[in-house]
């Protein structure tokens, strides 16, 4: 009987457990993987005083581009407008990561909502590299040549795109970052 009343509270306290962490409260927002949160650092620019810096707003980087009034003005609209084009991207992908994972979690799994799910997060996930690089090549349009080459000296990680980071020297070369911050030549 004892072992009876042991095994039920068990039970009872892991069923409790289950219906927590399967529960649909979205107002907390997820813990960044390792990886997310190497790709939006990176994204960000140069480390200042320990906190991400965007080096748009670097005054120390902008000083060294020496950016007309014009280039000043079209920089910060094109990445306050990708800014908050992100700000909703990375909400989107939050969802349909929760969706697609929850969807796994069926038994037995729904193969047609779990394709649909899935297309769904990889367009999302495409859409954030596609704006990336879509970026890159107007902040190149607004720079000169030289102002580039500067960004690149001063802002490497200004213009990183995924997980490499392009390094400049005697001729182009890809590093990749590792989790732990180091980074590895590729031949």
């Amino acid at each position: 009987m004892v072992h009876a009343r042991c095994i039920l509270a068990v039970a009872a306290v892991g069923s409790g457990l289950l219906c927590l962490g399967c529960s649909q409260d979205t107002s907390r927002d997820p813990v960044p993987t390792a990886g997310e949160e190497l790709h939006e650092k990176a994204a960000e620019g140069p480390q200042s005083d320990g906190q991400n810096a965007q080096w748009w707003r670097d005054e120390a980087i902008l000083a060294e581009l020496q950016l007309t009034e014009d280039q000043l003005r079209a920089i910060h609209t094109l990445m306050d407008e990708t800014t908050r084009h992100e700000a909703d991207q990375r909400q989107r992908e939050r969802q349909l990561s929760m969706s697609y994972l929850r969807t796994l979690a069926q038994d037995p799994v729904d193969p047609a909502v779990e394709d649909r799910i899935g297309e769904r997060l990889i367009e999302v996930l495409s859409e954030r590299s596609r704006l990336r690089i879509e970026n890159l090549r107007s902040v190149r349009e607004i720079l000169t040549g030289e102002q580039w080459q500067k960004l690149w000296e001063v802002a490497p990680r200004a213009l990183q795109i995924g997980r490499y980071r392009v390094v400049r020297g005697p001729r182009v070369s890809l590093t990749a970052e590792q989790p732990d911050g180091t980074t590895t030549t590729d031949p």
